[in-house]
């Protein structure tokens, strides 16, 4: 159970975490924070395995640390190489094929000066475009992810490997500045 599994990973250090997503006492959302929050040093590979795949359920699971989300039909071959990728640092993140959006190349331009921390005026003046359409294009983009917000939208982009935490520079920002 989810709380057996945190209790498990107090005070041990663990290459690899699974979880399972419904559990008893503790779901597995709730264990990975608690896992992560306390053993924060050791800093375990999170996997969940479970029945849902639902893109709300990835994204809350891997909002909690968990670094890969796999289908318990996953033939073990395969999740043997995701997990050796995980730990060999070929890949921080794996999620289901069907569950990354595809942007188009304009999108992906946006998503990229958003995350550079530009304003929509500022992005808008870089592509050569109005500012409404690339208000049109933000939303796009948000609507793709699921999200609502720059830093939602920021922190989607880095888990899909878009873009990578070197391209992003902090400029204090807020979502009222754009």
């Amino acid at each position: 159970d989810g709380r057996h599994a945190v209790e498990l990973s107090t005070g041990r250090r663990y290459d690899v975490v699974f979880l399972d997503l419904k559990m008893p006492r503790m779901n597995g959302i709730d264990a990975a924070r608690a896992i992560l929050a306390t053993a924060a040093a050791t800093r375990p590979v999170l996997i969940m395995l479970t029945t849902f795949d639902e893109p709300a359920v990835i994204h809350a699971a891997v909002d909690a640390g968990v670094a890969a989300f796999f289908s318990k039909a996953t033939e073990p071959e395969v999740l043997a190489r995701c997990v050796d990728d995980l730990l060999a640092g070929r890949s921080t993140r794996i999620v289901p094929e069907h569950q990354v959006p595809t942007l188009t190349p304009r999108e992906a331009e946006v998503i990229r000066l958003l995350c550079s921390g530009l304003a929509t005026k500022e992005i808008a003046a870089e592509l050569g475009i109005a500012p409404e359409t690339a208000k049109d294009y933000i939303g796009r983009v948000y609507a793709k992810l699921g999200v609502n917000d720059r830093v939602s939208a920021a922190n989607a982009a880095r888990w899909l490997g878009w873009v990578v935490l070197d391209e992003i520079r902090v400029t204090g920002q807020t979502d009222q500045d754009a």
